[in-house]
């Protein structure tokens, strides 16, 4: 099979081997819930990883988002938004606007001497400012101005880019980024041609469902080719996956989907496995789609009708 439609190794989760000592800029969005409560669990994390010196920095629509929610989540587990208030208790950072002229020479003057830059913005719900192609921009800007090229790690979406559904939920959330959420798509295309485009190596992530009371496991997926998987994965993990990326890369300049660990072992989710795509395709069976709808395919709808990612 061609590299894009293999999967990647299974499981990924928190790499043991210190990372060196590194400047990471961690960039999350204003407004809370959506994409940007990754980007807080990342800033999160980074603050408790060894040997990284944190570059904090809110990137948002300042006249739609409050700054209030700059270090709030919409989580609803137990000990989430604890531990993130408690990750943000007396930290400072700038809360810059995607609207301000002076923002991409900010951006150029805080990113200088970065090693690796991980950006979580905005949203994919309906009726929400839109801003992720504009972040990007002003963020692929910055390192132009700045003449720097660090490792950008960015979080984008599950169905952009070169997106097939094979399944009945990939069906019915393709289906939403043509119709309810088609602005949400195209502002995500925008971003990623903007990240694309990025003086240096990159990635760009690509979560599947992240409703608000889904459990961290500190475990998770990446695919860069079709198969089955769990399309709701937690917000804590994917921010965990981010900052390991750009830590510790493990692919280069490409997009990559990121799910949760498959429950069950080699039960219904069996086809996760690697050596079961030589073909490079993969589809749930019917009887699986109906077994698990209630938490397969209610993710993905409570995204359209909630903050949920």
């Amino acid at each position: 099979a061609r590299a894009a439609d293999r999967l990647t190794p299974s499981v990924m989760a928190p790499c043991s081997a210190p990372a060196p000592t590194s400047t990471v800029a961690v960039i999350f969005g204003g407004g809370k819930g959506g994409l940007s409560d990754v980007g807080r669990f990342a800033v999160m994390h980074a603050r408790s990883e060894p040997g990284v010196r944190l570059v904090p920095i809110a990137l948002s629509l300042r006249r739609a988002e409050s700054a209030h929610d700059a270090t709030q989540s919409a989580v609803q587990y137990a000990g989430g938004n604890e531990r993130l208030a408690e990750a943000f208790k007396g930290l400072e950072f700038e809360h810059l606007d995607v609207e301000d002229d002076g923002t991409q020479s900010r951006l150029a003057a805080l990113l200088k001497g970065c090693d690796a830059v991980v950006a979580a913005l905005g949203n994919r719900q309906p009726g929400l400012p839109r801003y992720l192609e504009a972040g990007a921009r002003l963020v692929v800007g910055a390192l132009e101005e700045a003449g720097v090229r660090p490792r950008l790690v960015v979080l984008s979406s599950f169905g952009i880019g070169d997106f097939r559904p094979r399944t009945l939920v990939e069906h019915i959330w393709r289906a939403m980024l043509l119709t309810v959420l088609r602005g949400a798509r195209s502002d995500l295309q925008g971003l990623e041609r903007a990240v694309a485009s990025a003086p240096g190596d990159y990635l760009l992530v690509r979560p599947v469902g992240m409703a608000d009371d889904v459990e961290p496991t500190g475990e998770w997926r990446l695919m860069t080719g079709p198969g089955e998987m769990e399309i709701n994965v937690n917000k804590e993990d994917v921010a965990r996956c981010l900052l390991e990326e750009a830590l510790r890369p493990t692919l280069h300049s490409t997009a990559v989907i990121v799910c949760p660990k498959a429950k069950g072992g080699e039960g219904a989710y069996q086809a996760l496995r690697p050596t079961l795509h030589s073909t490079g395709t993969a589809a749930m069976t019917w009887r699986s789609e109906v077994v698990t709808r209630s938490r397969v395919v209610t993710p993905l709808l409570s995204a359209h009708w909630t903050n949920a990612g």
